[in-house]
């Protein structure tokens, strides 16, 4: 399958270039390979929260610090399928090996769950999904993983995405779908997978995470047109085509806006 991307990423041990020409390359998922692909997560910080705290599923606070879209993680991917997960359980999170990095990690992949160990995200995070990429050079160690991880953020940088297409969080002003999308795909020519919460009296859907597809030499590709039954995994809370889209503003406090959970199965 062809695919095409506005930007490329080149990342051989840690030295990343980033190309402003778009590229054209071919996926293809092969059968005797154990991943792939990358799925890269990025996370709304007020969003996860406000979701979090309105379902009691955690306690949930935004530091100070935080001003902007969040790593939730790179994840190794096996073609069609969710996986694989939990690759080396020999190999546990060591907090020591990120402690040069810590302030960029509480900065742009920061645990705001409250009522969990600070590092309990990073554990979780590299056993179950870095332990699998190992076999690739520029992530074959925990601080590397990481690393990568703060690197894509600023690359893959969603934030300046919208700005430069007029659209900025307000706990007021909405978006339709069509304008979110089309500002990611303008902007790093490819779709992605966007997750919402969605609330049924207002009708709107509180866009809270937005995923890109990933080469392992981190070039981005659409997964929708790449492969419809991967794309499919991950739509479960796939924002509303047809409902409007808000981007709350982060609040640096427990405060919330109600949010309401529809589930679409």
């Amino acid at each position: 399958m062809e695919l095409s991307c506005k930007i490329g990423a080149s990342l051989f041990l840690m030295v990343t270039v980033f190309s402003s020409s778009c590229l054209s390359h071919t996926l293809r998922f092969k059968a005797d390979e154990k991943w792939d692909h990358f799925v890269y997560a990025q996370q709304w910080p007020q969003t996860a929260c406000n979701s979090a705290n309105w379902q009691k599923e955690h306690e949930c606070r935004i530091p100070s610090q935080v001003t902007t879209w969040t790593v939730h993680g790179l994840w190794p991917t096996k073609g069609d399928t969710i996986g694989p997960n939990n690759c080396n359980q020999s190999w546990p999170f060591n907090p020591d090996e990120i402690k040069d990095i810590l302030p960029r990690m509480e900065q742009f992949w920061p645990n705001l769950f409250t009522d969990s160990k600070p590092d309990a995200f990073w554990t979780h995070e590299w056993d179950k999904h870095g332990t699998c990429g190992v076999d690739l050079e520029a992530i074959n160690s925990e601080l590397k993983y990481f690393q990568t991880g703060l690197l894509l953020n600023q690359k893959v940088n969603l934030t300046r995405s919208l700005s430069d297409h007029g659209i900025v969080p307000s706990s007021n002003k909405t978006y339709t779908y069509d304008d979110v999308i089309n500002a990611f795909t303008d902007t790093f020519g490819a779709a992605p997978l966007m997750n919402c919460y969605y609330n049924k009296t207002t009708r709107t859907s509180y866009l809270e995470q937005v995923s890109f597809c990933l080469t392992k030499s981190f070039e981005v590709f659409d997964c929708k047109t790449a492969s419809p039954a991967l794309y499919a995994l991950y739509s479960d809370e796939e924002c509303w085509t047809d409902e409007s889209v808000v981007i709350p503003p982060i609040i640096h406090s427990p405060t919330i806006l109600p949010v309401v959970r529809l589930s679409r199965r």
